[in-house]
């Protein structure tokens, strides 16, 4: 179903119809947001996970760079709450099976995305997985502006959604409080 942009939509919408776009989103099990806002979309939906510390968001340093802009090696002394940044596709997995009972979003922008997708089924509802790989899947495509084009998905989704650049989001993430991170306990630190 094709939806045809309003105008002024976007600056109706109050921060309770904003809150409500960004649970349907993530009441999904997996979707797949494709086309020329997906990734301002991805941004918005991934900000406010980490704002409302309602979930763990879960993503890979590489997608991290392309979204949030942010280099390899940020965020490797501290860590920002409810962001857990991970190096490869096997310590995603596992750090995925160390909080199954955690409410996680993994966010990704790769088609590696399928393998979790297949093995979420342990998670029990608590793992949702939002991709800008197109995949078989649910999907929606987002256009420029935000408007919900299309929606594959079983669960209705609102007609827009907030978008958010690659500055943007970066400005968030590195205002957000950190906490320094521990050494792994292997580590031992010599005076």
């Amino acid at each position: 179903m094709k939806h045809e942009a309003t105008p002024g939509l976007a600056t109706r919408a109050g921060p309770a119809a904003l809150a409500a776009r960004q649970e349907t989103l993530l009441s999904a099990t997996g979707i797949s947001l494709t086309g020329p806002g997906a990734e301002n979309a991805v941004r918005h939906l991934a900000i406010d996970a980490l704002t409302s510390r309602r979930n763990r968001v879960v993503l890979s340093r590489s997608d991290a760079r392309r979204l949030f802009g942010i280099d390899a090696d940020t965020l490797r002394e501290e860590r920002i709450p409810g962001l857990a940044l991970t190096d490869d596709s096997e310590h995603t997995r596992n750090l995925l099976a160390r909080h199954a009972s955690s409410q996680n979003v993994l966010v990704s922008c790769t088609d590696e995305v399928e393998e979790f997708r297949r093995s979420s089924a342990h998670h029990r509802g608590d793992l949702t997985i939002v991709t800008t790989s197109p995949g078989p899947g649910p999907s929606a495509n987002i256009s420029a502006d935000g408007h919900v084009l299309l929606n594959t998905t079983s669960c209705p989704l609102p007609d827009w959604v907030p978008l958010l650049s690659t500055s943007g989001a970066f400005t968030q993430l590195m205002s957000m409080p950190t906490l320094a991170c521990q050494p792994p306990a292997s580590t031992v630190i010599h005076n």
